[in-house]
């Protein structure tokens, strides 16, 4: 596994979520963590929200002063950079979806080629664009096309808030599969809150992440 993690995907698919998850599962490791959050498309639910409670259970939090100033592209300043420095840091990138996220991660791509990453696409059955395959698919190869590089691997995050129902991420399952497969990579997790998480197949308890949705409460819809 690579130390350095990029979550993308849809808008709503629930990456700053995973990635707050993410952060604080490295913490129990007691392994040292950065949280990148590069979201300028809706910073408001970005995982930098959780700032506080992140850097009290010792994740490095970094966040670019131009994303909160309403800028769109900010320059490659030192707060980033350090996540490359640091090698003896887990590093995870929470990236805003569509193009416009993607287009901002490609300015970082000589740096992530040069240490390696895993790019882990969030799929969420309900969002507009990953109802079906061919919309999933095309959404992926965007990603890919403005970031300039590889998507690695899929997380089934399929959810419908509270009203989540195991039929429902069972479905979510089957579209993450199809699309893996047509990628040729894999299907990394299947993320759920903990009611969800304990009555999914047996055959799938290896790839179950279950979520503290806690960590994240300004995420009502997007977890």
């Amino acid at each position: 596994m690579k130390r350095i993690k990029i979550l993308v995907g849809s808008y709503g698919s629930g990456k700053s979520e995973l990635c707050v998850n993410m952060a604080m599962g490295y913490r129990k490791e007691d392994k040292p963590v950065v949280l990148v959050d590069l979201d300028v498309i809706n910073p408001y639910y970005g995982s930098s929200n959780m700032k506080e409670q992140l850097e009290k259970a010792g994740v490095r939090v970094v966040v670019p002063p131009l994303f909160r100033t309403g800028v769109d592209l900010p320059a490659l300043g030192p707060e980033v950079m350090s996540a490359f420095a640091h090698r003896e840091e887990e590093a995870i990138f929470d990236v805003g979806g569509d193009a416009t996220g993607a287009t901002v991660l490609g300015r970082y791509k000589p740096f992530f080629e040069k240490e390696g990453y895993e790019m882990l696409f969030i799929m969420n059955l309900f969002r507009p664009d990953t109802t079906n395959e061919r919309d999933a698919l095309a959404l992926m190869d965007t990603i890919e096309a403005k970031s300039r590089m590889r998507i690695t691997g899929i997380i089934n995050n399929t959810h419908l808030a509270q009203m989540t129902t195991v039929e429902q991420v069972v479905e979510g399952q089957k579209l993450a599969e199809a699309c893996a497969k047509a990628r040729g990579i894999a299907v990394e997790a299947i993320a759920a809150k903990p009611d969800i998480a304990e009555k999914l197949p047996d055959a799938w308890r290896d790839l179950v992440w279950t979520l503290d949705l806690a960590l994240h409460p300004k995420a009502r819809y997007g977890f």
